[in-house]
């Protein structure tokens, strides 16, 4: 007697399974959940908080634009001889990016994901969510791409300089 077998095509086919619509009921795979007709990974899917215990001991929790408040992993970034660095564990494929998130009264320094894999240039305009900044930038108060920096380092172009911003990460501005 022969049972049926039902495979996901993903599995089978070795498909990226992130990303992909959800079915007809709304479901994805195990391990993933249906958010706007497409499955995310649920390790991808932020936790609502209250304040940081609220969170993972890699995590704070920050405000989004919306008021809302989430467990985001924390970032720190460098700048060795004129090369930014960050500990986010950007891929080719998972593109991530430390920027400063919050309220200015209360801004974090959070690694977030870039799905649409475009970001904005130094100078160019942007939001830290829908319009971000590439990789060792960050969407300053003035909603433009500013570089990160380390007092004492040369990666600011003149006649910018390296400016310390609500005593928790370095611009060129």
């Amino acid at each position: 007697m022969m049972l049926p077998t039902v495979w996901s095509c993903s599995f089978v086919l070795d498909w990226d399974i992130d990303r992909l619509p959800c079915d007809e009921r709304q479901r994805c795979a195990v391990g993933y959940s249906c958010v706007d007709d497409v499955c995310v990974s649920d390790q991808s899917i932020p936790h609502e908080c209250d304040i940081d215990d609220d969170c993972d001991t890699t995590e704070v929790c920050v405000t989004l634009l919306n008021h809302a408040k989430v467990c985001r992993p924390t970032c720190h970034y460098g700048v060795q001889d004129g090369v930014y660095y960050d500990d986010c564990a950007s891929t080719v494929d998972a593109l991530k990016y430390c920027q400063a998130l919050g309220p200015s009264t209360n801004r974090r320094l959070v690694c977030l994901d870039n799905e649409e894999g475009v970001a904005q240039n130094e100078g160019d305009p942007c939001h830290p969510l829908e319009n971000p900044c590439a990789q060792s930038l960050t969407c300053y108060a003035d909603g433009k791409c500013h570089a990160f920096c380390i007092g004492g380092t040369d990666n600011c172009t003149s006649p910018q300089s390296c400016q310390t911003v609500e005593s928790l990460y370095q611009i060129c501005l």
